[in-house]
């Protein structure tokens, strides 16, 4: 999909949502998707979270790096009907055992981050010290 023109992407990606509203589990499908984009170095500053492009601003630029990819996977959810009552937070902490910065979507309480490079459902959290915590705007 995202070797595409900007056009091709935008149409792709909303039938890509659209699939989210009846798909059995569209976590794991969101993610293998996310999954497949093409990585890059990370190009956002993490810290200036108003600088963070938005949903169409990062398909038009289609770079990916672990914290687009989050965005991008937030960005997917929240142009749902289906998730759009939920609550998305993008957490960016430190973990004190791999001393490795990491980047933590929370949609409601489920967390979508990075295991070995990665994108995956995290199952231990407990060593992630948050250095920020950005709630997630609603995208219209």
């Amino acid at each position: 999909m995202l070797k595409e023109k900007f056009e091709q992407r935008l149409y792709q990606w909303k039938k890509f949502r659209e699939s989210l509203e009846t798909d059995d589990d569209p976590i794991s499908t969101c993610i293998d998707f996310c999954n497949n984009l093409e990585y890059d170095r990370l190009w956002i500053d993490p810290y200036d979270k108003d600088q963070w492009p938005g949903p169409w601003d990062l398909l038009h630029q289609n770079l990916y790096c672990n914290l687009s990819k989050l965005l991008f996977f937030c960005y997917t959810f929240q142009l749902t009907d289906r998730f759009s009552q939920c609550s998305f937070e993008i957490h960016i902490g430190i973990s004190q055992q791999q001393s490795a910065h990491h980047f933590v979507l929370f949609i409601d309480k489920t967390p979508i981050g990075y295991y070995n490079d990665i994108m995956c459902v995290l199952e231990n959290l407990n060593d992630l010290e948050t250095e920020l915590c950005v709630a997630m705007p609603a995208v219209y």
